[in-house]
């Protein structure tokens, strides 16, 4: 097994190599850079006793895997049977999956989240509103508390001079 940075320098020196180069490697990373970085990159399927050029990148393999697990795992009276792919691409293309799902999971998660925030927003929205119009109302109360406490000042002004008056 090699490790990522091993797997870039071999790449970067295949794709430097003027020669010919046969690359059999389980490793889907390795295999990809190698065919992306070459000018004549080729992707040469080996399994069930032949070798078949494939027509794409190593995306549109994994996509062709995965479409024939799914096959696979639909048939036969609904059991389950997985064929033998070679142990890269059959780890590539479930771990795309296991990507795929994983994206679904954490764009629901974060939908969730946020469908979350904009109800506490809203609640925190209608709660301030709630706030502002008490304030509203108690200043309102304040206004007419003064409104009348200047009556009563003004109506003991005329009754004053109209006690005295007399």
């Amino acid at each position: 097994h090699l490790h990522i940075e091993s797997i870039e320098a071999l790449a970067d020196a295949i794709a430097e190599f003027k020669g010919g180069v046969v690359l059999v490697s389980h490793d889907a990373r390795l295999i990809r850079r190698a065919v992306e970085t070459s000018e004549q990159g080729e992707l040469w399927v080996v399994g069930g006793g032949t070798v078949t050029p494939f027509e794409g990148d190593m995306d549109d393999y994994t996509e062709h895997v995965l479409a024939e697990m799914e096959a696979t795992a639909a048939s036969a009276d609904g059991k389950i049977r997985l064929q033998a792919v070679e142990g890269a691409t059959r780890t590539d293309a479930l771990g795309t999956t296991r990507a795929r799902e994983r994206k679904q999971r954490l764009e629901r998660d974060a939908a969730l989240q946020k469908a979350q925030e904009t109800e506490e927003e809203e609640e925190e929205d209608e709660e301030d509103e709630e706030e502002e119009e008490e304030e509203e109302e108690e200043k309102e109360t304040q206004e007419i508390k003064k409104e009348e406490s200047g009556v009563r000042a003004g109506v003991k002004e005329v009754e004053k001079k109209d006690g005295g008056s007399d």
